[in-house]
């Protein structure tokens, strides 16, 4: 097929036989060129596309194209002109793509400057392989890599070709993932009423523990199920509702906590395998501290009803001592008004002996002033009867 003249410093290109179009990346953009007509029917420059350097090309049966660039994976949508670019920030292992392969319509594999990685369309998570997962080098070439009818894959390096079939090399991983699964090997108790120390070895996929105020010290040990790596393992851990704050990893797979105060907390773990690289599950262990007896909301119930008690008993004790005070005073006050009332009484009984003294001594003075009169009548009588001379 004769390209346009324009087209110059082809870095890669691909054909779309699902809308029959001939994708090709240049150093002055990407094109989109019908097969039957030669026209081009998309033209990106390379000023929108953002000067990726498109080492490779995949068309998806869609109508969009993946690029593989020296900055990372990009997809573009030609009905909407959209860009989308991923990169190891997102999780590929590099941003140096040099190969894209499909895996059916759902996964990309891509070869990079450092390692393999495969893309889920769908959920855009990554999964990385390198040497240690059996890579004979982590560098690929470019224009290096070629997917079989039979769905096999293959990737030219430094050190040979890389060939495997998609779905096997899945199911192992799939198989090493629950072989690198943490888990919660024992938890140790110690118990103040029996003076003993509990240990448990069993647990539920989603562990839950019980520790109550006689279990002053809890001891948790776990690691991460690896039996190729053991020892090179190092974890990191936090206790939610407690400490918000991951510790720094060591190999140390215990992890001691006393005197907890009540409540539920969450303890979480978390591994770094030999790769330096997180692993994806992580332990989450839920704890429920119980308070003591004596600090339950029942207790309190109890400790309340009581108070309520108290008071009321005090309260009715005040509240009849004001009533005898008040009893007392009344009585009082009634016996004085009685005391009034017998009094008076005896003054009225004796009133008619007073008012007959005092008639008789009336009488008396009458008597008295009616004699002292008659004498003087009679002097005067006297008198009168007297001749009286003048000079």
């Amino acid at each position: 097929m004769n390209l346009p003249e324009f087209l110059s410093d082809i870095s890669a290109i691909r054909y779309a036989p699902s809308h029959n179009l001939m994708w090709a990346g240049c150093a002055n953009g990407l094109y989109a060129i019908d097969a039957n007509t030669k026209k081009i029917v998309t033209n990106v420059a390379n000023k929108d596309f953002g000067d990726f350097n498109i080492t490779c090309l995949y068309p998806d049966t869609k109508g969009g194209i993946w690029a593989g660039t020296k900055q990372g994976l990009v997809h573009f949508n030609p009905t909407n002109k959209e860009f989308k670019k991923y990169t190891q920030a997102n999780g590929l292992s590099n941003d140096y793509v040099v190969g894209i392969q499909p895996e059916g319509d759902s996964c990309l594999w891509l070869s990079t400057n450092k390692g393999l990685s495969r893309f889920s369309i769908a959920t855009e998570q990554f999964i990385n392989f390198y040497k240690d997962d059996g890579l004979p080098d982590n560098e690929f070439n470019r224009a290096s890599s070629f997917r079989a009818s039979d769905g096999r894959l293959y990737f030219g390096g430094l050190k040979g070709i890389t060939v495997f079939d998609p779905k096997a090399v899945m199911k192992n991983y799939k198989h090493r993932q629950v072989a690198g699964k943490l888990l919660l090997h024992s938890v140790s108790m110690t118990d103040d009423k029996r003076d003993s120390i509990l240990t448990n070895f069993f647990f539920p996929d989603e562990p839950k523990l019980d520790i109550f105020y006689q279990n002053k010290t809890i001891t948790l040990d776990f690691g991460l199920l690896d039996f190729q790596n053991q020892g090179t393992t190092q974890y990191s851990y936090l206790l939610d509702g407690h400490n918000d704050a991951w510790s720094n990893p060591s190999p140390n797979n215990t992890v001691t906590f006393s005197s907890l105060p009540s409540g539920e907390y969450t303890f979480r773990v978390k591994a770094l395998n030999h790769k330096g690289q997180w692993v994806p599950d992580e332990l989450a262990v839920r704890l429920v501290v119980h308070p003591p007896f004596w600090a339950t909301w029942w207790a309190y119930l109890l400790y309340a009803l009581a108070l309520a008690g108290v008071a009321y008993a005090i309260f009715s004790f005040l509240k009849k001592r004001w009533e005898l005070n008040t009893q007392l005073e009344n009585e009082h006050r009634e016996a004085l008004r009685l005391n009034g009332l017998q009094g008076c009484g005896t003054f009225l009984q004796n009133l008619p002996s007073h008012f007959r003294v005092f008639t008789e001594c009336n009488q008396q003075v009458v008597g008295f002033q009616l004699f002292t009169l008659g004498k003087l009548s009679s002097r005067m009588n006297l008198q009168i009867g007297r001749p009286h001379h003048f000079t």
